[in-house]
Order: structure tokens, then C-alpha cells, then sequence
């Protein structure tokens, strides 16, 4: 069977992201682990739905979970423009957008050049998320072998 971990996993390889597969509490071990200038993919336990072939034996399988992309946070900006701090600094333009625009593109770029395809990719902001206080988006997906 196809395993959507390794493949996010070596799709972080490919583009020097850190990888961390499991639940919260694995998860918020990289507390000591965090590198200002790194993305990170924390991946949540993936469910695998396989579908019958209509002609006997296996047909696609669908894995649906969620992932966070994140940056290590400053806990000390503001979200936006609170404060009358300039947004431009805020963690939106600074962590976030970025990771939007840029990183989250690069990964999706690469799963539709391989033998998968995105059926859904509902998109979160999240700050100081997790132990660890991370910046970034949470992605909510279902993804089909082709």
C-alpha cells in the first residue's frame, strides 16, 4: 500500500523542511528542538480509506488528516496590526503569509506532479500553536492515489 507519510516526509527532505509524524504530545517534544529559520510539518495521524476496484481487487485510497506548517514564533509580536504596530511586522506578514504564499505552494506543487491528487485543502492560520509556539497554517486534507 502507498504510504502518504514517507512521501510528505521525503517531500520535506526535498525542500529542507523538518518532519514530525504523530499526535499532539509527540509532537510538542520539539519544544528544545526549534531553529528560527526552519519550517516544520507536524503531521497528524493519517486515515486511509481504500476503495474495491469495480474489476476485483484494490482501487485508490483516500488518506484524509491534517498537518501544521510552521515557523518558530515570537511571542512577543502581535498578530497584525494591534497596538499600532505596523502590520508589516505583525505575525501574519512575517510568519504566516509567507508560509502561505511561498512553503505551502512548494508542497503542493509537488504532490500534483506524483501520482496523487488534492480532492481538499482547507487552510487555518494558527499562532503559538502547540508547547513549542509555533506560527504557521493548519492544513486540513484528502488526498486520492491516481
Amino acid at each position: 500500500m502507498v504510504d502518504l507519510v514517507k512521501v510528505l516526509e521525503d517531500h520535506c527532505d526535498t525542500l529542507k523542511w523538518s518532519f514530525s509524524y504523530g499526535n499532539v504530545s509527540n509532537n510538542n517534544l520539539l519544544v528544545s528542538d526549534l531553529d528560527a529559520d526552519r519550517v516544520y510539518l507536524l503531521l497528524d495521524p493519517v486515515t486511509r480509506l481504500k476503495a474495491k476496484s469495480p474489476f476485483g481487487g484494490d482501487g485508490e485510497v483516500t488518506f484524509n488528516g491534517s498537518f501544521m506548517l510552521l515557523v518558530k514564533s515570537d511571542i512577543d509580536k502581535v498578530y497584525h496590526n494591534q497596538l499600532s504596530v505596523d502590520s508589516s511586522a505583525g505575525k501574519y506578514e512575517c510568519s504566516i503569509k509567507p508560509l502561505l504564499e511561498i512553503q505551502l505552494q512548494k508542497l503542493e506543487d509537488l504532490i500534483g506532479c506524483s501520482n496523487y491528487q488534492i480532492t481538499n485543502w482547507s487552510i487555518i492560520d494558527t499562532i503559538n500553536a502547540g508547547d513549542f509556539n509555533g506560527d504557521g497554517v493548519i492544513v486540513t486534507y484528502s488526498i486520492v492515489t491516481l
